[in-house]
């Protein structure tokens, strides 16, 4: 065996073994999908796609946010149109015990059913979503609307809870957070609103006890349920344009991470084509490589012999 034949062994085996590498490298392509297994193959492009991958994790976090706004806005707009239902039963009833041929005991009737209408309201204003209060604002851990009864179980007052109303929000953006939901109480409160002194459930209270006296509602009952029916539509209102600007936000947020997964497609996932190829390829090279060894093993076995 001369010394020649031994160098050409040598370079052999070394390709063989790039060559396997290679073809395990590819095989690992086509498994993961992924172009490279370690950074230090493409230090420029890996580090790109770590970067696309932690702004597309926030955005995602974003993009959730912007989904319990929608799901909270949802469930809020759900219970003021129930709001609105009850204060409108409640107004015709207002109307109907002005009857001149309504005695007081046909009053006191409605006044039962005027009950069961704030019964119904109170329980719209201390709704639960989630374990939290849904009118609460940010002090969701506690009721909005204070209750006290009287023996019979009979509401008697009504108080707001004594906090600083403020609404729920979430971080949407960079320098971006967006306020969802409504408030019990407050200046811009649903049923009791500190700026105009509107009071949808105490309005309610006082319409069942002027009917419980076995009198017809005064004009300032009535008066005060239509400013009640007024001021609930227009928190429906208010809530559905929070609504169509949450919808916008996630359209917006959804087309960025579509784009994320587009970068993140160019910079980090392998071309299947090409890749199918290049395995191929290689396990083309390889065969012939190994071919050739086993031809110069001969050789060299009969120069020995």
């Amino acid at each position: 065996m001369n010394i020649s034949t031994l160098s050409l062994q040598d370079q052999l085996h070394r390709s063989i073994e790039q060559r396997n590498r290679a073809l395990a490298s590819a095989q690992i392509q086509l498994s993961t999908g992924k172009k490279y297994i370690r950074r230090s193959e493409n230090p420029a492009e890996t580090s790109e796609a770590a970067r696309i991958r932690a702004a597309q994790r926030v955005n995602q976090q974003w993009t959730r946010n912007v989904g319990r706004g929608m799901d909270w806005s949802r469930v809020t707009e759900g219970r003021l149109d129930e709001g609105i239902d009850i204060i409108q039963r409640t107004n015709e009833l207002a109307v109907q015990s002005g009857d001149a041929t309504m005695t007081a005991a046909d009053r006191q009737r409605i006044a039962t059913e005027v009950d069961a209408m704030l019964e119904s309201m109170v329980a719209i204003a201390n709704t639960t979503h989630q374990g939290s209060y849904l009118f609460g604002g940010i002090h969701s851990d506690s009721p909005p609307i204070q209750v006290t009864r009287d023996p019979s179980g009979q509401i008697t007052s009504l108080t707001p809870a004594a906090v600083a109303w403020r609404e729920r929000q979430a971080q949407v953006g960079d320098n971006e957070q967006l306020r969802y939901g409504a408030t019990a109480g407050g200046p811009q409160g649903v049923f009791v609103d500190s700026a105009s002194g509107i009071d949808v459930i105490q309005s309610m209270l006082d319409l069942r006890d002027q009917l419980l006296s076995g009198q017809a509602a005064t004009p300032t009952d009535l008066t005060n349920m239509s400013a009640s029916l007024d001021q609930l539509t227009s928190r429906l209102v208010e809530s559905g344009v929070d609504m169509n600007r949450l919808e916008g936000l996630e359209t917006q947020q959804t087309k960025r991470d579509l784009s994320f997964e587009e970068r993140l497609s160019d910079v980090d996932d392998v071309d299947l084509a090409k890749a199918l190829t290049n395995l191929s390829q290689l396990e083309i090279s390889l065969q012939a490589t190994l071919q050739v060894a086993s031809r110069l093993n001969q050789i060299s076995l009969i120069d020995f012999i």
